[in-house]
């Protein structure tokens, strides 16, 4: 099964996976967004720092939320400010710093799932306690793996989309449900 989207450069991604999958377009990002998961275990020797999530509290609950695995990568944003456009039916959850969360503009409670639709915007505000919130969404968000993980890790330049360590406008992620 394939997923596309327009990157808005006239190029076509495809993401290729076994069972049916969505793509979430990221439409505004003004701060740091990120792919995480509970980062590259036993690397240490090697060099390789563990990275991952920040809040593994919020993390793991996102995902208990959504019944995915304990490691499915999912957004890390840091501050808010982020606008993604949903193409597909899905769950999503919410957890960390209440960034305000609205999905069409109504305001949806936090550390809870929700139903979305193609079509629908989500939109996060800027946190006003807390530095980091989590999105989460059914399946978990599909990238290469590095190191056995989808974590950004900046340093080493390993993770994200393409290596990059940010997500920025009109990036699609793919992801299995």
């Amino acid at each position: 099964i394939q997923s596309d989207c327009s990157l808005g450069t006239g190029k076509r991604r495809l993401f290729k996976t076994r069972r049916k999958s969505l793509t979430i377009l990221i439409q505004k990002s003004n701060f740091d967004v990120q792919i995480q998961d509970l980062g590259r275990q036993g690397l240490m020797h090697l060099g390789i720092c563990q990275g991952g999530a920040m809040d593994e509290v919020a993390f793991r609950w996102n995902n208990r939320l959504l019944n995915n695995s304990e490691n499915a990568a999912q957004l890390e944003i840091l501050l808010g400010n982020l606008e993604i456009l949903i193409l597909d039916e899905t769950l999503i959850s919410t957890s960390g710093a209440d960034a305000g969360c609205t999905i069409n503009g109504k305001k949806v409670a936090h550390w809870s799932t929700h139903q979305v639709f193609n079509g629908d915007l989500i939109q996060f505000k800027t946190a006003e306690f807390g530095l980091r919130t989590y999105f989460a969404v059914k399946g978990g968000l599909q990238t290469d793996l590095h190191f056995n993980s989808r974590s950004t890790t900046e340093r080493l330049k390993i993770g994200g989309i393409n290596g990059k360590k940010s997500l920025l406008v009109v990036n699609c992620l793919a992801v299995n449900i």
